[in-house]
Order: C-alpha cells, then sequence, then structure tokens
C-alpha cells in the first residue's frame, strides 16, 4: 500500500486506486478503534497491516 500510496496519479489503475480508497477508510476505522479507550497516554504506536 505504500508504494501505491506514493505512485504518481497517472500511473495507478481504477482498481488499485478503488483499493486504496478501500484500505484508507480501513486504516482510519483501526486507528479510531485503536484510541478510543486509550484515553491521555504518550508515546503510542499502532501499525495496521493486511493479513
Amino acid at each position: 500500500m505504500h508504494r501505491l500510496e506514493e505512485s504518481p496519479p497517472e500511473v495507478v489503475s481504477p482498481g488499485d486506486l478503488t483499493l486504496l480508497k478501500a484500505w484508507d477508510k480501513a486504516s482510519a476505522a483501526a486507528k479510531q478503534t485503536g484510541f478510543r479507550d486509550l484515553g491521555e497516554r504518550d508515546g503510542a504506536y499502532f501499525e495496521v497491516r493486511l493479513v
């Protein structure tokens, strides 16, 4: 996904663009869920991976 995000828009296929948009939405939801119950904490790190 990282390579796809950094690709110039003119080389991204319509299917990849759809996938990228879905990944962005899922990643944002995962981050929001991860931070929801943490309260005020410093130093948290999350990595979202497709498994």
